[in-house]
């Protein structure tokens, strides 16, 4: 699959910050400034490191799982401060503590990515209804994450055979109770059959 395994690059997104970091951390730091660009640098390069351990395994066992490709061979990772994990812009910020964590974010949000900008579909494509169709009429956030944790139960416990990973990302999330409510999901119904129903799908878009 030609676009398969992207490039993921991470960078410090000082354009981002420098236009939305200084206010955000007027409004909700604690008079402390924000670090200077050597160390956010010091940062991405950090993660990067990180990443590189398992990330091009994840991402290929992400395509291959699918059977989807990347709709772009390369993706940057900014790392911006006062931001939480968003998949596009893909942007993470500056205070994780492990490897595990970063593999756990970035897994995320690129499965984000993946599934809703491919060279199958594009990002204008209903998803919504679709999944609707496979998983039952849940609030959105609880319905576009059904999916991403099911793929991440597989891409942990049978590809890096780590399943102390998902129960890592559902400590991370337990305050969000959409993302709790999709692991809840995921953990009732299997994630082999969610992931199947969604192969299916894609399959019989076209």
């Amino acid at each position: 699959m030609r676009n398969s395994i992207p490039q993921i690059r991470f960078k410090y997104g000082w354009l981002v910050a420098g236009e939305a970091s200084h206010t955000l951390n007027e409004a909700w730091g604690d008079g402390t400034p924000l670090r200077e660009y050597d160390e956010y640098e010091a940062i991405a390069r950090k993660y990067h490191d990180w990443w590189v351990l398992v990330g091009p395994q994840l991402v290929a066992a992400m395509a291959k799982t699918m059977e989807l490709e990347f709709a772009q061979s390369t993706i940057d990772v900014y790392v911006v401060p006062w931001f939480n994990a968003i998949s596009d812009p893909l942007i993470i910020g500056p205070a994780f503590q492990s490897p595990d964590e970063i593999i756990v974010t970035v897994t995320h949000e690129l499965l984000h990515r993946l599934l809703t900008e491919n060279t199958k579909t594009d990002y204008t494509y209903d998803y919504l209804s679709g999944w609707r169709e496979l998983y039952g009429d849940h609030d959105m956030n609880v319905l576009i994450h059904i999916p991403v944790h099911a793929i991440m139960k597989k891409l942990f416990t049978e590809d890096l055979q780590r399943s102390e990973l998902v129960e890592l990302d559902k400590q991370l999330v337990k305050d969000n109770q959409d993302y709790v409510d999709a692991w809840a999901y995921v953990e009732e119904h299997g994630y082999e059959q969610i992931i199947q129903k969604l192969v299916d799908w894609y399959k019989n878009i076209c």
